[in-house]
């Protein structure tokens, strides 16, 4: 029975199958022909509209030929008039043939006939008006009439063609689609009917595939995953043999899968842990825990070698039998990256130096030994903590050296700088600062390494040699210095005789002494400054005032045989440095012009402003663009040889003799010039001479003209007590008399002993103390530490030759002003009021 309903289903629907087929086939042909008729529907279409267009271009060169004529008189106008005429008939009755059957059309085309026949009388009426010379505007209005009405109904027709050609397009698409469809649906039909018919047949069949096939899947897909797993799975029965086992599992002990499976899983387990293995596993299956966590386990390899495992241990089942999984993780390669890691560590920490590592967002991730023991943070309180917060960098991002250090390490991948900071037993160090860019595998940056390192022996050493160099040329300018002293010294002594002998112009004399000590006084500053008794500090400076000085000093010291020319422009711009080492860097080039010119020459001293462009200057690709100013030091001497012009800045590179130059000279002009962010191009040709051009950055904003003083009267004192402690008896009689005239009550002490011995032996503190701070025996430092170990809230003004407070930290300082020797009456007669009213009890 079911064979047979079987064999009659499929009856049925292979006829009703081919009945869709016949029916589909039929709809098709119908449809076929009637997009055959609308296509030559469209072709007859197209041919009325291309003739309707005949007819009007004939019209348009009957009306053309006839104006030609017109206008000009010429008669060969007149053939193409008569051939377009000849031509139009033609076309007329073309048309009247393709429009036969479309009444409406026929209607129009009659129409437009007529219309032609019009205009041909028309045209030919206007040539007899030409002809008899008489008036045309109404026939030329007439024509306009006619072209117009041709035009309208060549529209209407071309319109009408146009929109049966659109109506035609569309039929033939839609049964087209229509085709389609059916067919489609057709064949769509007879293949399900076919396919059903099949699949009835061979259902029971397929049933069991599928089924089969399903299974297959699921054992490939489990086989793939265990096998493609990075971790080692092992299936172990309950009696501890292996039934199966992934590549990573087999590979992690020395093995392979088909020599493991079958065989004891305590084969691979270290002799003196089998038993405790094998108890702890036929406890757990004893156990109602599904799973456990395995730690601290180990296994041998094939060939003996033990490696750390951690894992999980979990039931399973399959096919109603039971056993364990186990899946684990060898530890070999972790443990040897962590004992990398961990040796690398140990091997940074013993590093002296600051080493740190930091994130993008200034995060410190590594924070060596060496850190901990330069700032006395651990890395404990360091890890996890934005940079500039541990290293108390306030507001990070306006700190010059760190929003430069940042932009220049994103744009080099590298930054070095020297910065000033306190150690962790609170003294000041010199810090060089060195960061570097980390980037990752594809290249972007992910971290910086900075190491820092106290340099601060080697900064104090390179400033200890840049002080010996400049002593050392003011050993060598010493004759010009003696000269210019002699010169200041000559007015006062002949003066100060002269006022002895005569009470004649004393005023005059005494303004001469004044002036010439006022002078000397100068001198013996800018002597000090550039012999390093001054702390360097970058201001903004004026070269054309230090190169003025300069050329007055070389004036005098340099040989008769050598002149000296100044060449500076008005506008020069100032630069941000410091004056003494700039003025050290023109003495040592100086110098080296003079040995350079034993017989004689030009020495040369020019400044202009530059503009370095990005493509650099000529000859010199290391200066940033900007403005800079370029001193010039020129000299006609015997010039430098080509082969040694590139070692010339090298320290202790000398040509000269030895025991006259160190070869520090130029070594150290190159470091000041590079501590002030410019450069230094040399131009020399051996017999010719040498030039130094020397860059230096224009300062940000114009330098501060310094004050004019202003004479205003001289404060007096009000009876105060005053205690002078200086070694010189002259200084002590002068500050004597000038402040007793002033109404003060003064009292002298020659040492540091003395004055500490009075101050206990006062019955009243004294109101001020003025102490010399270069002393024998108790120095002016320890002079002022005792007496205010008497009058603790004493005022101090301190005062000396040489001895500068900016060289002693500023916490050690017992003084509350400073006053430089040499100084006048009305200078210290201020400082003293000053400092007396500024501590005045409220």
């Amino acid at each position: 029975m079911n064979v047979f309903n079987s064999t009659t289903w499929l009856n049925v629907a292979m006829f009703v199958a081919l009945g869709v087929v016949l029916f589909m086939g039929a709809t098709t042909y119908i449809n076929t022909i009637e997009v055959e008729r609308a296509a030559d529907f469209i072709v007859d279409a197209y041919a009325i509209r291309e003739a309707t267009r005949d007819v009007v271009k004939s019209a348009n060169e009957m009306e053309t030929g006839q104006r030609g004529f017109l206008l000009t008189d010429d008669e060969s106008f007149l053939d193409p008039y008569h051939a377009a005429g000849d031509r139009a008939d033609t076309e007329v009755e073309h048309l009247n043939h393709l429009v036969k059957d479309l009444p409406e059309q026929e209607e129009r085309v009659k129409k437009l006939h007529g219309l032609l026949d019009d205009l041909a009388r028309e045209l030919k009426h206007g040539i007899e008006l030409s002809s008899n010379n008489q008036s045309l505007e109404q026939s030329h209005q007439h024509e306009k009439e006619i072209m117009d009405g041709i035009r309208e109904e060549v529209q209407e027709i071309l319109e009408f063609e146009k929109k049966a050609i659109n109506r035609r397009e569309e039929e033939s698409r839609v049964r087209l689609l229509n085709s389609q469809r059916f067919l489609l649906l057709g064949n769509g039909v007879a293949v399900v009917l076919l396919l059903t018919s099949m699949l009835v047949a061979r259902s029971h069949r397929l049933s069991r595939d599928r089924a089969e096939s399903q299974l297959r899947i699921d054992q490939a897909e489990l086989a793939s995953v265990i096998d493609s797993a990075r971790d080692g799975i092992i299936a172990i029965n309950n009696d501890l043999t292996i039934r199966l086992i992934n590549p990573s599992a087999a590979k992690s002990m020395g093995t392979s899968s088909e020599k493991a499976q079958g065989r004891s899983f305590l084969d691979w387990i270290p002799a003196n842990q089998k038993a405790i293995v094998a108890t702890g596993m036929q406890e757990f299956l004893a156990h109602n825990e599904s799973a456990q966590a395995v730690q601290g386990g180990s296994c041998v390899r094939s060939n003996g070698t033990e490696f750390p495992y951690q894992g999980t241990l979990a039931k399973s089942s399959a096919g109603g039998d039971n056993f364990m999984t186990l899946i684990f993780r060898d530890l070999s390669e972790t443990r040897a990256r962590e004992e990398k890691i961990r040796e690398q560590r140990e091997i940074l920490n013993q590093v002296r130096d600051t080493i740190i590592v930091c994130d993008m967002q200034d995060v410190i991730t590594f924070w060596s030994a060496g850190a901990e023991a330069s700032y006395g943070i651990a890395q404990e309180d360091a890890i996890g903590r934005k940079f500039a917060e541990v290293m108390n960098i306030r507001h990070a991002e306006e700190n010059d050296v760190w929003r430069i250090g940042r932009k220049e390490l994103l744009e080099k991948g590298v930054f070095t700088a020297q910065i000033a900071e306190r150690n962790r037993q609170g003294n000041h160090v010199q810090v060089e600062h060195r960061r570097s860019l980390i980037r990752d595998e594809g290249g972007a940056p992910f971290a910086q390494l900075i190491i820092q390192f106290d340099v601060t022996d080697r900064v104090a050493e390179e400033e200890r040699l840049r002080r010996s160099q400049r002593l050392q040329s003011i050993g060598t300018l010493a004759g010009g210095i003696a000269h210019d002293l002699n010169n200041v010294l000559t007015p006062i002594m002949m003066s100060a005789r002269l006022i002895k002998r005569s009470k004649d112009n004393v005023n005059r004399l005494a303004e001469t002494i004044d002036a010439a000590a006022q002078r000397g006084s100068q001198m013996i500053q800018k002597l000090l400054a550039f012999a390093g008794g001054q702390h360097p500090e970058r201001k903004q400076v004026s070269i054309h005032d230090i190169i003025q000085e300069a050329a007055g000093i070389l004036e005098h010291t340099l040989p008769k045989s050598i002149e000296v020319q100044v060449a500076l422009k008005e506008d020069v711009l100032p630069v941000s440095g410091d004056a003494t080492e700039l003025s050290q860097v023109l003495m040592n080039l100086a110098i080296n012009s003079r040995d350079a010119m034993p017989n004689g020459g030009c020495l040369t001293l020019a400044a202009e402003n530059v503009f370095v462009r990005q493509d650099g200057m000529p000859g010199n690709d290391s200066l940033s663009p900007g403005d800079y100013v370029r001193v010039t030091v020129a000299d006609t001497g015997s010039g430098i040889p080509p082969e040694i012009q590139d070692r010339i800045f090298d320290p202790f590179f000398t040509t000269k003799e030895q025991g006259r130059g160190t070869g520090l000279g130029l070594a150290t002009t190159m470091g000041i010039v590079s501590s002030h962010g410019g450069d230094i191009q040399v131009f020399s040709r051996e017999g010719e001479g040498t030039t130094f051009q020397i860059f230096l950055p224009v300062a940000v904003s114009p330098a501060i003209p310094s004050e004019t003083p202003i004479d205003v009267e001289v404060p007096l004192g009000h009876g105060e007590s005053i205690l002078i402690v200086d070694d010189e008896s002259l200084m002590l009689q002068t500050a004597e008399i000038i402040l007793t005239n002033s109404n003060y009550q003064v009292t002298t002490a020659q040492s540091g002993t003395d004055a500490i011995e009075l101050c206990r032996d006062a019955k009243q503190p004294f109101d001020l103390v003025v102490v010399d701070m270069m002393m024998p025996g108790i120095n002016g430092q320890e002079t002022a530490k005792g007496i205010r170990s008497v009058f603790p809230k004493i005022p101090v003004i301190a005062s000396s030759g040489l001895w500068r407070p900016e060289n002693v930290p500023r916490e050690e300082l017992e003084m509350d002003q400073f006053l430089a020797k040499p100084y006048t009456d009305e200078q210290l007669l201020r400082i003293v009021r000053e400092t007396l009213d500024r501590n005045k009890p409220i």
